[in-house]
């Protein structure tokens, strides 16, 4: 029996390589003891090899999201069945919801997460940069030096929606010129936030594909 409810059909799911590189976008058609099957949605289904390795994220308003892996047995524009489906490990889900952002805006620092200074207080703010997004933590960049351990809190804009996000710095690197980069997780997310968050990183990788079909470079 495979790892997903029949109750997931008509649910929309993106295909993924191993990587994590988007390749595209359809609904969730039906389950088997043996496969399930992917439909297109708006736009074709890109025509895979027999036996490629995909990660398949399936989002439900109710049930939530399941993130499955598996190997295409048969692929055409309009449908995509997968075999050998298994679930992802919670560690492998945590990564697979990864986005490559610029997203600029301001920060304090604050002693723990729940010590996050109040709107409207003199709180020292200093400019940072999130060039990587995920479900669990994020890199940032910036000029303030900070030290591993250090937390901060940051206003997050996510398409019409701010979200005050607490965090904690786990390791650090060099970026380019005078700016220093930050691996980072989040400190206790509420549901409201992990929610908003998985709805940003959902439609930005849609906007992403239908980007990358307009390029000249584009090949299914």
């Amino acid at each position: 029996m495979l790892p997903i409810s029949e109750n997931y059909i008509n649910s929309v799911c993106e295909i993924k390589t191993p990587e994590n590189r988007l390749l595209g976008t359809g609904i969730l058609e039906k389950i088997t003891e043996e496969a399930i099957q992917i439909c297109k949605k708006d736009d074709t289904l890109p025509t895979l090899h027999c036996d490629t390795f995909v990660n398949v994220h399936i989002r439900h308003s109710s049930l939530g999201s399941k993130i499955l892996v598996g190997k295409v047995f048969l692929s055409t524009s309009e449908m995509i069945r997968i075999i050998d489906v298994q679930n992802l490990t919670d560690f492998e889900r945590r990564n697979f919801f990864r986005l490559r952002v610029g997203i600029s805006t301001q920060a304090y620092m604050i002693k723990s997460q729940n010590e996050a200074t109040p709107a409207g207080t003199n709180a020292q703010l200093f400019p940072v940069k999130l060039t990587n997004l995920s479900l669990s933590g994020c890199f940032v960049e910036s000029k303030k030096k900070l030290e591993i351990g250090d937390s901060f809190s940051m206003s997050l804009p996510l398409d019409g929606a701010r979200i005050t996000l607490n965090c904690e710095i786990r390791r650090k690197s060099k970026s380019e010129g005078r700016y220093s980069g930050y691996g980072c997780v989040f400190l206790e997310l509420t549901n409201r936030q992990s929610d908003l968050l998985c709805q940003y990183i959902f439609n930005k990788q849609r906007e992403q594909i239908k980007t990358a079909r307009k390029s000249p470079d584009y090949s299914e």
